[in-house]
């Protein structure tokens, strides 16, 4: 990135965010996958309050890192519960983001939604589409010939393939076309993504096939480890070879 930065493109790192973020530099980022961990409801006695209250801070100052670190036409994706699209919608929105839309994402393949360890136990949940300016980036093309959809309220998610679980499974994974979506479609060829909580590595899967730079964070070891055994098996596969 540079020579001040310990970090580089292309790369996943076993670290927290936040400290990271401060040594990443200013407005390098096109396209922001926001999905942190999920964000307490206040009123849930299941909670400490003072726990909930530092999250809450936590989030701040991550939403802040990633203003900080974004283009001046650059987007980000928030994804999680509502408490987590409320808290960190509202620190964009503080500091001058706009919300593009919000998007009902749909899961067809789900019969028994109680059944899920996962912090939207529902058939359906929502995104937030958000832009730092009014011009943020959007392939149109891309978007018209790959996906026949335009700023749309309504996604179709599809279940995760074998091959995107085979190294390890992740209670909040999503799967490679839905962030593709997300991704290709609001960053230029030449742009950089960024994953704060990269968890089992789908965003940078996305980025290595589509040839866009990305940098990822994740502080669980396990899932680390899973997350590059994804990203080695797409390095591998494109230098021609056929892992079994």
């Amino acid at each position: 990135m540079t020579q001040y930065s310990r970090y580089e493109w292309n790369n996943l790192y076993n670290t927290d965010f936040l400290p990271a973020a401060r040594r990443l530099p200013a407005e390098a980022i096109d396209t922001t996958i926001y999905h942190p961990p999920t964000l307490p409801d206040l009123d849930d006695s299941k909670w400490n309050r003072r726990k909930a209250l530092d999250q809450i801070v936590w989030n701040r100052d991550c939403v802040s890192q990633v203003d900080r670190l974004t283009k001046p036409n650059g987007t980000v994706w928030i994804i999680g519960n509502p408490e987590t699209l409320m808290m960190a919608g509202n620190v964009f929105v503080e500091k001058g983001w706009r919300v593009i839309n919000f998007v009902r994402c749909y899961r067809p393949h789900i019969t028994k939604p109680r059944d899920l360890k996962h912090w939207d136990r529902k058939r359906a949940f929502t995104i937030c589409w958000m832009a730092k300016s009014k011009h943020w980036h959007w392939d149109a093309e891309y978007v018209h010939t790959q996906f026949s959809w335009s700023q749309k309220n309504n996604w179709i998610v599809y279940e995760l393939r074998p091959d995107e679980i085979k190294f390890g499974t992740h209670p909040d994974q999503l799967s490679d076309m839905f962030v593709s979506q997300m991704v290709k479609s609001t960053t230029p060829t030449d742009g950089a993504v960024l994953d704060p909580f990269c968890g089992t590595g789908t965003v940078a899967v996305v980025c290595e096939r589509s040839l866009l730079k990305y940098v990822g964070f994740e502080t669980d070891p396990e899932v680390y480890r899973t997350a590059l055994a994804r990203v080695s098996e797409v390095k591998f596969g494109m230098l021609g070879g056929n892992r079994r």
